[in-house]
This record gives structure tokens, sequence and C-alpha cells, in this order.
């Protein structure tokens, strides 16, 4: 009688650890972001027609590692700690698969390096005059007139039949207008497939009578003739938001004397035509990223900072929301400026 108690214990216990395991290695429908690492951008930039200056400190990008689907037994582990943010699956990929948002990443990456070069370049006072076949769509607001319409990675190149080249020439077309008016836009998907959409312009927010599209858009295929040729290679680093230390480290290495002052400094933000930077996601673990690789100096844009300083430690941490700004904190850090008397260009 007691053999079978224990035998029928034994196995009530193997059936609960069993249903343990099974629950703790099934995937869930949630993506983990942890801390990625910094890359220095002097080691990706290549420039042709111009001297190239080697600086002795260094200005990195700062990346996240993105987990898919975690099991459950992860998200339980990684839910005390503050250094991991777990999304749903929705929220990083919206109605696309894994690939189509890798595929819309390195889109996004691509047009960066494109913006980052014609930015830095005409800081330094060089003329070229920029070209773009449209605005390339890199940002939907939930429940925004673009919702359900347009996707990241479409491309409008015409406006109420009227062919547009750059991204403001879209924003402009919408501040024209009121909420309620519709707006003809002639749209190129990601397969390459072309469709003309009307879309009813909704309201800000926070001002009713001004109209919204409600996507974040920069320019397609964007170009310069300039002087001199930039070639960044960027990996298998995707997304935007390199865009300002990409910017920074052309400036760096076509100028001489220390940009950084020698240091170390870490960036992460968008870079747009007008030089201003925007808001990128995983702040928190780019911070811990820079931390760990020992930075300086970690510059993110200012409406992220507070959350930037959650996991800064005892790294120095500052804001800037221009290539501007961005450029006098590292003067105030005790670099020597870009010094643009001094660009030299080749033959």
């Amino acid at each position: 009688m007691v053999l079978w108690w224990i035998v029928g214990v034994s196995i009530l216990l193997a059936v609960i650890v069993a249903g343990v395991v099974i629950w703790a290695i099934q995937p869930t429908e949630f993506y983990a972001l942890r801390p990625g690492a910094v890359t220095n951008t002097t080691d990706v930039i290549q420039v042709i027609g111009a001297e190239r200056y080697e600086p002795e400190g260094e200005i990195g990008f700062t990346t996240i590692s993105l987990e898919s689907k975690v099991t459950n037994w992860e998200k339980r582990s990684y839910e005390d700690d503050p250094t991991i943010s777990l999304l749903p699956a929705e929220v990083i990929n919206g109605d696309r698969t894994d690939d189509e948002r890798r595929a819309a990443n390195l889109v996004q990456m691509e047009r960066s390096k494109d913006v980052a070069t014609v930015v830095a370049l005409q800081f330094l006072g060089l003329d070229g005059e920029p070209t773009g076949s449209g605005a390339l769509v890199r940002g939907v607001r939930d429940g925004s007139a673009a919702d359900g319409v347009l996707v990241v990675t479409d491309v409008i190149f015409e406006v109420e039949g009227e062919p547009i080249q750059f991204a403001d020439e879209l924003v402009a077309a919408v501040q024209e207008r009121s909420p309620g008016d519709s707006l003809e836009l002639t749209v190129r998907h990601f397969d390459d497939s072309v469709e003309t959409v009307s879309i009813v312009l909704g309201a800000v927010p926070d001002d009713p009578a001004v109209a919204q599209l409600g996507v974040e858009v920069t320019t397609h295929e964007l170009t310069a003739d300039f002087p001199i040729d930039v070639v960044i290679d960027s990996g298998e680093v995707t997304g935007p938001s390199a865009g300002l230390a990409f910017t920074l480290g052309v400036i760096d290495v076509l100028t001489p004397g220390e940009l950084t002052d020698g240091k170390s400094v870490a960036t992460t933000g968008t870079i747009n035509l007008d030089g201003s930077v925007g808001p990128v996601g995983g702040v928190a673990q780019k911070a811990v990223a820079a931390r760990n690789a020992g930075v300086d100096l970690f510059i993110v844009p200012a409406s992220e900072l507070d959350l930037a300083l959650t996991q800064s430690g005892d790294m120095q941490v500052a804001a800037a929301d221009t290539i501007d700004e961005a450029v006098a904190v590292l003067e105030a850090m005790g670099g020597s400026g870009t010094q643009l008397d001094q660009l030299a260009l080749g033959d």
C-alpha cells in the first residue's frame, strides 16, 4: 500500500515538473529590448576627395539587442531587470512580419546615412544642391489619419498629382490644409506597387485647428552634388537612430583638432535634413550600453534625457536637439570645435 502511494506521488510530481518545464520554455508574444553595444563611427566612415583627420577621441552610435518571442521563464526573469524592456509583438512589428520589420529598418538606416552626410557637409559650408525622390514614411502614429492607410517604407512621391522631391513638401501641403480636408497621395509600396490614396486629415491633439496626417517622414533617396564623397558602412545595424552619430563622425574626420577633446562620446538620435535631432526608442538600454562601454559622455534628444539619466550611473549625459547644439555640447566638454576654415579638399 505504501509503495503504491509513493509511486502515485512520484508520478504526480513528474507530471507537475513536466508541466512547469513545458510552461517555462513556451515562447510568448513579447520581445525583450536589451542593452547592445557602441560602435565608433571613425571605423565605418570613408571619405573621398578631402584630407582625412584621424581623431584620437571617439564618437560612437549605440545599439540595442532585440530578443524575439522570449519564453515564459525568460519573461518572468526579465520583469525584475530595469535594464530590459518587454514589449508586445504588435508594438514592435505592427502588422508586419519580422522580416518586413527588418527590411523597413534597413531602408531607414540607408536614408539616415544619406541625410547625415548631407547635413554634415552643409554644416561644413560645402555647396551641394540636394535632390530627393519623395517622402519616405518611417513612422505612423496610432489612431492618426494615416493609420491603416500608410505603412513604414511607403514612399509618397506625388501630392494632389504634383511630384515632390522632399519630405518638407509633404509637410507643407498638410500645413496648408485644415482638419477634415482630403489629401490625395500617390504612394510606392515596399513591393514597388503604386497606389493613389485619399486621406481625410485629422487634427493636432493640442491644437484642433491644425491639420495632421500622422506620419513621420524623411526624404527618400536624398543625394547632393558635393566635392566630397562619403561612404558609411553600417554593417548589420539597422534603423534611423545613428543619424546624429554619423553626422558628428563625418564632421570629426573632415576637420583637424579633437572635436571630442580626445574623449569617448556616444550618441543616439535621428537626424533630419534641417539639422534637427529626433527621438528614438530603447534609450534606457542604449544608456546602459554606453555606460558599459565606458564612454565619457552620452548625447541624447532632449525629450529622452530624463529616461537616459535613469540608467546613466556616473556617466555624463547631455541633451541636443540640433547638430549645432550637439557640437556646442562637445565644445563645452573641451573639444576644439570644427575649425571650418581648415577643411582641406582634394584636387
